[in-house]
Formats: structure tokens, sequence, C-alpha cells
């Protein structure tokens, strides 16, 4: 595993552009171009001493001294994956990393709230740990929205994904 100190001595990292650059040659590259490339998943990464990283994680790393935590991510806030600028990038518990927005099919247009047939009404159910908590059901769909987002609150605090509601929804 890489350290700051060997991370340091390969590249430079600049916080407001979230670029990294080779301080040496290093066939094929030469000092002063960009490292990294774009890997199938769409994030950057670069390869430091026959390992592959992604930059994200070194730039955590470059800034801080440290890889983030057993049970953390770094994510990046406006979900572009390749914008590793430091102010775009935050340590989030994994699970808050991995709430989804809603579905292509869903009829409600909110997060965790689904059309449930037997009921005959909205259903709210929030996604944690690959396990599905029910909220419960509701006339309304507003409501069911409403009760996701106040689990999400409570189960990811800020870094919950919250659904937007407003007059077009009603």
């Amino acid at each position: 595993m890489i350290t700051q100190v060997r991370l340091k001595q390969v590249v430079q990292y600049d916080p407001k552009t979230g670029v990294f650059r080779w301080i040496k040659d290093r066939a094929p590259m030469k000092s002063g171009e960009i490292a990294g490339c774009i890997n199938s998943a769409g994030y950057t990464v670069i390869r430091i001493d026959r390992k592959l990283y992604t930059a994200n994680r070194l730039a955590f790393l470059y800034m801080t001294g440290a890889f983030p935590e057993k049970g953390s991510v770094i994510d990046h806030i406006n979900s572009k994956k390749i914008d590793d600028r430091w102010e775009n990038l935050r340590k989030i518990p994994y699970g808050a990393n991995t709430q989804r927005g809603k579905q292509r099919k869903n009829a409600s247009g909110f997060r965790g709230v689904l059309w449930c047939k037997q009921s005959n009404k909205w259903q709210a159910r929030l996604k944690k740990d690959s396990r599905s908590k029910h909220l419960g059901y509701f006339d309304c769909k507003i409501a069911a929205a409403k009760a996701y987002n106040k689990e999400a609150v409570i189960v990811y605090g800020k870094h919950a994904a919250l659904n937007k509601i407003g007059a077009k929804n009603a």
C-alpha cells in the first residue's frame, strides 16, 4: 500500500483542479504530464509502483496522509467521477454512498416510494446494507416520500440522499 511520502515523490496534486502530474520522467510519461487515465467505470485511475489507485482515493491520501478507514469511501459530491478537486471530495460511510436514485420504472417519481398493488397504496422503504426496511403504506405519494426522507436522515445523517418535495410533485 502506498504512503503519502511515496505518493508525493511520484506525483504532484493540484487540489483546485483535481489533476495529478508526474514529478519525474517515467517512461513513457514525461515530467509535468497529467497522470492517469479513465477506467471503464468512469473513474480516473493512476498506476504507481505496479498498483492501480483511483485518483479520488489518492487525493485523500495526498491531503490527509491516510486512506479512509474501513467502512468509509471517498465520494464525489457532484457525482462526477472524474472531478477530483479537493472541494468536491468527502469521506462518507459506505452505506450512504450506495443510496440509489429513483429507478427508471418508478411511477412515484420519488426515491424509496413505490406503488403496492396488494394494498392499493404507496409504500415507502429504505435500503441499507443490502436490506430493505419497510417504512409503511400511505394514501399519498408525498407522505411516503416524507417518511423516506425522515428515515434517511436518521440512517445516513447529513449524507442522506433526500427526495425533493415541492409544488410540482403534488
